[in-house]
């Protein structure tokens, strides 16, 4: 059964917070679920062992080496951490005792364990949802970790902080400020569904006199997981300029062939390689096709796209030719330099990797191409799929 949607307007935030933190799911892939965060979040004092804890929950899934690594070397210092707790911190002080933790998520997230009442948990979901409510606008969290920790620190802590400022009792407040981000999680998730269109085109053409706006409520009547329909959450990283070692500046130029055509093709076919036109065969070998071909012939188009993505993340990416690595390589241009086409082609010049605009234009097309084919990238070049992505750079 499908869901029935009617839209309503609910004027005060409370109504919101009732209404959407009801909706909040957030399922990880380890035994530290978000029982174990909301009874740790609220603790005076870490154990040893806790704050490892706290962003095992908030990255969803378990560590790779390098990750663990990484928070160990935050742990280590809990300690430090509990006396912040106490008697406070500068940025300052917090920039000094952890020099390598660079601006971004996980940042926010150690602020946020330190002073949960003065700095809420706050990421892409909660941006969008923040964007839609206080602004009536329909926004992103950029990609640039300066300009995620400028947002957070000069527009959204004061924003929440004035919510709960006259609020007295720390358990009320830890209570309150638990549903308002479960709300936001949850409505700025759905926001990013294919059923966001319809708050989204609710929107006027310039904001109404009121500050903080009209808030959508949304009644479902009838059966459906809209899960399907939402990206796993996961947190926007920096892209590293190898993956797993594979450069992203040699063997990166394809002949101009779209993994769709290619599979279209193999399967009218019946999966003779031999039929294949050259630049086809191209993509083809590119993509280690030959591994999985009897499955792909087996399968609709549909099942195709998700055979292709987890054979991705099964093989080394030293093993794969230029049309699967150019989808990364347009999103590493994206995410560091800017999304589009002209900026792509400067990088491309720059890089050292061409001089010539068609090779930049054959890069673009087929990087950018397959992975909107394969639900990786948006249409600009940028990551539309973190969860996937962060799995193909740690090899999880």
């Amino acid at each position: 059964m499908f869901p029935t949607l009617t839209i309503t307007k609910i004027d005060r935030l409370e109504e919101f917070i009732n209404e959407w933190a009801q909706f909040y799911q957030y399922n990880t892939k380890h035994e530290y679920d978000t029982a174990f965060y909301e009874a740790a979040i609220q603790k005076v004092k870490y154990d040893e062992g806790d704050i490892t804890k706290l962003f095992l929950w908030k990255n969803g899934t378990p560590f790779s080496e390098a990750k663990k690594a990484y928070v160990s070397s935050i742990e280590d210092k809990f300690k430090t951490i509990n006396a912040y707790k106490v008697r406070g911190f500068t940025m300052e002080e917090l920039n000094t005792t952890f020099p390598d933790l660079s601006d971004g998520i996980w940042k926010i997230f150690l602020l946020h364990i330190i002073d949960p009442l003065k700095y809420p948990i706050f990421d892409q979901h909660v941006y969008r949802a923040y964007m839609y409510i206080k602004h009536q606008q329909q926004k992103e969290l950029p990609y640039s970790r300066n300009q995620i920790m400028n947002i957070y620190l000069e527009e959204y802590v004061p924003y929440i902080n004035d919510l709960f400022k006259t609020e007295t009792s720390t358990l009320k407040t830890h209570q309150k400020l638990r549903k308002l981000d479960r709300a936001l999680f949850a409505f700025g998730r759905f926001l990013k569904s294919s059923y966001g269109s319809i708050f989204y085109n609710q929107l006027p053409g310039t904001p109404p006199d009121n500050e903080s706006g009209d808030i959508d409520k949304l009644d479902m009547v009838g059966e459906t997981d809209i899960e399907d329909e939402i990206d796993e959450d996961t947190v926007v990283f920096q892209l590293p300029e190898k993956i797993r070692g594979r450069s992203i500046h040699s063997n990166v130029i394809p002949t101009v062939c779209n993994i769709k055509n290619m599979l279209d093709k193999l399967v009218e076919v019946n999966g003779d390689v031999t039929q294949l036109k050259q630049w086809e065969k191209r993509s083809y070998y590119a993509y280690k096709i030959d591994k999985i071909k009897d499955q792909l012939l087996q399968s609709n188009s549909r099942e195709r796209v998700q055979i292709i993505r987890n054979h991705i993340l099964q093989e080394q990416p030293g093993n794969l030719g230029a049309s699967c690595i150019d989808i990364y390589l347009v999103a590493y241009v994206s995410q560091s330099y800017g999304p589009g086409k002209s900026t792509f082609f400067n990088y491309i010049k720059t890089s050292g990797i061409s001089d010539k605009e068609n090779t930049a234009q054959a890069i673009w097309q087929v990087g950018k191409g397959d992975g909107v084919y394969l639900n990786i990238l948006h249409n600009d070049g940028t990551v539309r799929d973190w969860g996937f992505t962060k799995k193909w750079v740690e090899g999880s």
